[in-house]
């Protein structure tokens, strides 16, 4: 009969074939659940009408040794992407003995846009951990051995890949300069600000043109409705050009007259710090 079992949970032992009349002897210890070697023992009622084949006349009791061995475990990992600042990855394991607190898991992380060997060890975890950055990261689990001997360690023999995705951010529009019109003063546009970008370019401007600025994402965001690699926007704002009427001349015809003196000074336009709006 089979005496080696693996646990499984249930109760386990081996099956015992009764001959004769089973009222003959009491049995005891034939079923158990945990791990272990064991003894079923048969002890006989009246041992001096009966003994058992195979032993000495006057041995009441005969021993079937069998044991349950620790099983070996299983695991897998389920993974759902995350986005910075927002849902946390979702981790799901499956595994045959255990408990989900119980498993142990080593975390890598991988920066967008780097080499796919560029992994580093990761010292937290990215479910609990706040405001992880955005990025790839991986996972290994390990269930380890129940402290009864019921089962064996196991580990996830590969890596499970996870992300947590940039957050979207809408594109930045530049506000305020709409009715900018050159008047030798330094103008600026009014230019958001976030910790998703930073700017830089033509930030302020004195002469009459249109001008550029341009956003740069950082690390954990991304413009809305693009993809990873799009990672600046501009946005252009412009300075008009003064308008004024011609001047007029009050007298236009002369007649020469060695008295005569025309003064047109007033008609002459001054420009600010010598700047033209025309240049």
């Amino acid at each position: 009969d089979k005496t080696e079992f693996f646990y499984d949970k249930n109760l386990q032992g081996p099956e015992i074939t009764d001959h004769g009349n089973p009222s003959l002897y009491v049995t005891d210890n034939t079923k158990q659940t945990a791990a272990g070697d064991y003894q079923s023992t048969f002890t006989l009622n009246k041992p001096w009408n009966y003994y058992w084949v195979g032993q000495a006349e006057g041995e009441a009791v005969y021993v079937i040794k069998w044991s349950i061995k620790a099983a070996d475990n299983s695991l897998t990992l389920e993974a759902t992407n995350g986005v910075y600042d927002g849902a946390k990855i979702v981790l799901k394991p499956t595994f045959t003995f255990g408990s989900a607190d119980a498993i142990v898991y080593e975390w890598q992380y991988r920066a967008y846009g780097t080499d796919e060997s560029a992994w580093s060890p990761y010292g937290g975890d990215p479910r609990t951990d706040a405001s992880p950055n955005a990025g790839y990261y991986r996972v290994k689990g390990t269930m380890p051995a129940d402290d009864s001997g019921n089962y064996n360690a196991v580990t996830t023999t590969e890596w499970t890949e996870v992300q947590i995705e940039r957050a979207e951010v809408e594109n930045p529009t530049l506000t305020g300069w709409e009715t900018f019109v050159y008047n030798g003063s330094t103008q600026r546009p009014t230019i958001p600000e976030s910790a998703a970008f930073t700017s830089s370019g033509d930030k302020e401007a004195r002469d009459a043109g249109e001008y550029t600025v341009t956003f740069t994402l950082t690390d954990n965001y991304r413009w809305s409705g693009e993809e990873n690699e799009s990672r600046t926007h501009s946005d252009k704002w412009q300075i008009k050009r003064a308008v004024f009427e011609e001047p007029e001349l009050s007298e236009d015809t002369f007649v020469y007259s060695s008295g005569v003196t025309v003064n047109i000074s007033e008609y002459i336009i001054g420009y600010v710090e010598e700047e033209s709006p025309y240049r």
